[in-house]
């Protein structure tokens, strides 16, 4: 609550709702039992929704551009309005995957990072990948974030200590729901947050930020190694 206060201050929603999304996360990974889990995950989901209604019907006036980025998604989603002004860089994200097809244009000879998507290395990088390596290769990428968050959460759950089993845990919590938010917001399923990709977009403290995150998994692993 303490981070999510302070991102806030900084007007970064996208990072504030990525810390939910992994309390979320963290609540339903815990030993709590599940009539409190889950009318927690009913409360904050319902919370959500209501605000986001309220937020798209009331808050053009006062809500700047994060009324702006809410209203793009919900006529997107709704309505398939992807015009190349109000949505351009979703709309060109859409074109980047839909031509891309089955096998993709092969490596290199994509067309959206000419200029055509803005900043294409960073938050819709996988746009570009989409493009070039097509549903085969989107699939191949999925399973890969996935074997590696299911390793995570195998090191979570084999933990015998509850900080290294939260600790892991969480890691294992940032990293999909970065996954999560980003492929999302490049398919129209999610508005746009500004959530990297992990270990594909482009930028230092992200990956230094993973790096770190994935140094501890190795850690409390060994350890965990250590104690057998």
């Amino acid at each position: 609550g303490i981070f999510i206060f302070l991102l806030l201050c900084l007007k970064d929603l996208g990072t504030g709702i990525h810390y939910v999304m992994i309390t979320f996360f963290l609540i339903f990974m815990s030993d709590l039992k599940d009539k409190i889990i889950w009318p927690i995950i009913s409360i904050g989901v319902s919370s959500l929704t209501i605000f986001s209604f309220l937020f798209y019907k009331f808050g053009e006036s006062f809500g700047g551009y994060k009324h702006h980025r809410l209203k793009i998604f919900i006529d997107g989603l709704l309505e398939n309005k992807y015009d190349r002004f109000e949505a351009y860089q979703i709309y060109q994200s859409l074109v980047g995957f839909g031509t891309g097809g089955l096998f993709g244009k092969g490596y290199g000879n994509g067309v959206q990072k000419y200029s055509y998507i803005p900043e294409v290395e960073t938050d819709f990088a996988i746009s570009t990948f989409g493009e070039e390596m097509g549903l085969v290769g989107m699939f191949l990428i999925l399973v890969t974030f996935l074997i590696l968050f299911t390793l995570i959460m195998n090191v979570a759950e084999n933990t015998k200590t509850y900080f290294g089993k939260y600790l892991v845990a969480s890691v294992g919590g940032y990293f999909i729901t970065q996954v999560i938010i980003n492929i999302g917001v490049a398919i129209g399923l999610i508005p746009v947050l500004g959530i990297p990709l992990p270990f594909i977009s482009s930028g230092g403290s992200s990956l230094l930020a993973l790096s770190v995150a994935m140094g501890l998994v190795v850690s409390v692993n060994n350890s965990k190694l250590k104690e057998i």
